[in-house]
């Protein structure tokens, strides 16, 4: 999603973006499992 307006990013930061709150998503969601685990010892 390409935003408009005073602070638009160029395209290849934009999709930098992204793809870095896709990582993050990705990350937490691999990490949420983990941290369930620690809060039953």
């Amino acid at each position: 999603m390409v935003h408009a307006g005073p602070l638009a990013l160029a395209p290849e930061i934009d999709d930098f973006r992204v793809q870095f709150e896709q990582l993050s998503a990705e990350a937490c969601a691999l990490a949420a499992p983990l941290d369930d685990a620690a809060s039953i010892i």
